[in-house]
């Protein structure tokens, strides 16, 4: 699965979606421009709802599993290798971890404080989970007071995780086969030889 994460939001959409927001209290939808109904569709961006909160979630849900399966992925990688388990292979983390996620926010929801600071924790423990580079952004406090860059931020720490998480295990995998090709078999060297 793909991360889909937004992370290039602008003021200018929260600008646009300002201004369209006030033409809609004045005119019905059908009462606007092809033009302006494509801009109200593309200045989404330019609030927090939702789909924002669905898609934040769903990354965390995937990236908590992406966390929990690797060492079983590193370890049949091993097996199948033929090599035996050894702490380079192991992975830089505790597991399992356990998140709770909610998927299913609807439009109609009010996030209470808890579950944004749940949204939040969340977020943090992933980036906490594996060493990310130094210039990975900072994540907002809490959700009070949102920013275009804190709402940025949120789902770029999650698609630097995603990429982590894939160099972690394409690294492991290349200890094991550097490991596999070390392997002398008997009877391919034999005494005296040059």
């Amino acid at each position: 699965m793909a991360l889909d994460l937004i992370y290039d939001r602008t003021q200018a959409d929260v600008l646009t979606l300002e201004k369209l927001t006030k033409l809609l209290d004045r005119v019905t939808w059908y009462g606007l421009t092809e033009e302006q109904k494509e801009q109200w569709e593309n200045a989404q961006k330019g609030c927090y709802n939702a789909s924002d909160l669905n898609r934040v979630e769903r990354a965390v849900a995937y990236l908590t599993e992406q966390f929990n399966s690797l060492p079983g992925t590193l370890a049949a990688y091993l097996s199948s290798l033929g090599v035996a388990p050894d702490s380079i292979f192991a992975v830089p983390y505790s597991y399992p971890i356990q998140l709770t996620m909610k998927t299913d926010w609807a439009i109609t929801d009010i996030p209470s404080s808890a579950a944004m600071a749940r949204y939040i924790y969340n977020v943090t423990a992933l980036r906490n989970t594996i060493t990310l580079p130094e210039n990975t952004p900072p994540l907002p406090v809490s959700m009070n007071d949102l920013t275009v860059t804190g709402a940025n931020n949120l789902e770029r720490v999650l698609q630097i995780v995603d990429a982590a998480t894939l160099a972690l295990e394409e690294l492991k995998k290349s200890y094991a086969d550097k490991a596999a090709l070390s392997f002398v078999y008997s009877g391919e060297f034999s005494s005296g030889e040059v």
